[in-house]
């Protein structure tokens, strides 16, 4: 039985030199969720990609840095070099080969500059992934270290030679002990942390803001106090009371734009600066000439200068 199983078994070689380390390893949550299908990576030790399997380059992504293959009974193989590297614009890549070309195990097919990598601080971790022909299969995966196109990272048997190994009986019992977690994997949601993470950093922002804005506020009557009867240090302290109750009195449009901003990523800061300044300019401006929002709606309105002198 097992020359047979051996004899029916399909190899998946590593495509560069290096440490095969288990999926679940990978610190993306993408490859070590198994989200894209299930299979092995290599810390690579040189940058040298070749093909892992017999059969055609059926892609090479535009930035140059995953390469999907495709065997003739349909198994789709995807090895996807670093991680974050599609921001990369294929920089450190070199591309031997053209999608659609026949390849054998071991066949160049790329090459990539390790020590770029390393410079902008990305990691070089390589999955392997049988994106599809998986559910007919078993996965064996290797460990340690091992060659480009020579050592076995993923050995493939058919699950049918899995199952008649096996009496019909504990074939059911498995099947039966598998469903629970089957029904549990369904019940897991899908929250997206990185999201809420931001989401919550940028509310934080305005939260920030008020006890410097109730600081203010102390600091503004502190000044009025202090000052007696002096002009010029009575309107220094209003001013900077005045300062403090304008952001608190438009915390619910602080509120709106952060959080729209979240939405805009990097134009949330910008927009929110501008609000603070927008009614900072209002509230301080309006303190000093001692504006107020009826003498706004009254054109026959009239103010006063610092120095006494009198403008509509």
């Amino acid at each position: 039985m097992t020359d047979k199983r051996q004899n029916d078994s399909i190899l998946i070689v590593l495509p560069l030199d290096g440490e095969i380390v288990p999926i679940d390893q990978v610190p993306d949550p993408i490859f070590s969720g198994r989200m894209m299908g299930d299979g092995a990576a290599v810390i690579p030790e040189n940058g040298k990609i070749v093909a892992p399997v017999d059969g055609t380059l059926s892609m090479i992504a535009p930035t140059r840095h995953a390469f999907g293959f495709k065997t003739a009974d349909g198994k789709e193989v995807l090895v996807h070099v670093g991680l974050e590297t599609v921001g990369l614009e294929g920089a450190p890549f070199t591309v031997h080969a053209k999608a659609g070309d026949k390849v054998k195990k071991g066949d160049l097919i790329a090459e990539v500059d390790l020590d770029f990598l390393k410079e902008k601080g990305i990691n070089p971790i390589t999955p392997i992934i049988l994106c599809k022909g998986g559910d007919d299969v078993v996965m064996d995966i290797a460990e340690g270290k091992g060659k480009a196109g020579q050592t076995a990272v993923l050995t493939l048997f058919p699950r049918q030679a899995e199952e008649k190994s096996e009496k019909p009986e504990a074939t059911e019992a498995k099947a039966k002990a598998a469903r629970p977690e089957e029904k549990k994997k369904k019940k897991k949601l899908n929250i997206n942390f990185d999201a809420l993470q931001k989401f919550g950093k940028v509310l934080m922002v305005v939260i920030a803001v008020m006890p410097a804005a109730g600081l203010m506020i102390s600091l503004g009557k502190l000044v009025a106090m202090s000052g007696a009867s002096v002009p010029v240090i009575l309107t220094i302290g209003a001013v900077m009371e005045n300062i403090g109750w304008a952001i608190i009195n438009n915390l619910n449009l602080l509120f709106a734009i952060a959080i729209g901003g979240s939405w805009a990523r990097e134009r949330a800061g910008g927009a929110f600066a501008a609000c603070i300044a927008f009614i900072l300019i209002n509230s301080i401006t309006g303190q000093i000439f001692g504006v107020t929002n009826d003498m706004l709606a009254d054109p026959a309105a009239m103010t006063h200068t610092l120095f006494g002198q009198e403008i509509a």
